[in-house]
């Protein structure tokens, strides 16, 4: 399998997260036919989304480490809210936050006057699925907001960040709209 991917000039990085997320999932899964939903069925399945989440950052560019820690905070959230085990809400907030410094990180390597069509570039898309997963822990939260108050604080927080972030997505992309096109 080594040599098909040095021929074929494909970076290996990523198969040994790849292999301990398999590994975590066959893992979660004995454990979820021992019982339903247990603390070790959660902690392999969030083990196996961290791996899973590291081999992907490995395998791809920089920006999707953003989606894909936004993702795995999404999840976390997710099983903290069905478990209400304080492991995953400390969990969630750690791997949320990583997702928002590593998109302010990666905003600042940019250049943000270079001539590129509003809408369909990977800073408008990597801030806009920043969003969309701040909505979606937000609405989770929401959802839960009757039966836990630590739920609400965090729908607050996930509501203001990313209305912070799709201001700053939105910005450059309509100042893009406006300037006029080198050929004019």
């Amino acid at each position: 399998l080594l040599f098909a991917f040095e021929n074929l000039k494909i970076e290996t990085n990523f198969l040994t997260p790849l292999s301990f997320a398999l590994l975590n999932t066959s893992l979660a899964l004995s454990a979820y036919k021992m019982k339903k939903w247990t603390p070790a069925f959660s902690v392999f399945l969030v083990l196996a989304m961290a791996m899973l989440t590291l081999a992907f950052a490995v395998a791809f560019d920089a920006d999707s480490l953003v989606v894909l820690f936004g993702v795995e905070s999404i999840l976390l959230l997710y099983i903290w809210l069905k478990q209400k085990q304080r492991l995953f809400l400390y969990s969630f907030i750690v791997s949320f936050m990583l997702s928002f410094f590593t998109l302010l990180l990666y905003w600042r390597e940019l250049n943000w006057k270079q001539q590129i069509p509003p809408f369909f570039n990977t800073e408008f898309f990597t801030g806009f699925f920043f969003v969309i997963l701040s909505s979606v822990g937000f609405y989770l939260a929401f959802l839960s907001h009757l039966k836990n108050q630590n739920s609400d604080f965090i729908g607050k927080i996930l509501f203001g960040v990313s209305a912070v972030v799709l201001y700053i997505i939105l910005f450059p992309e309509f100042s893009r709209m406006m300037q006029k096109s080198p050929s004019e």
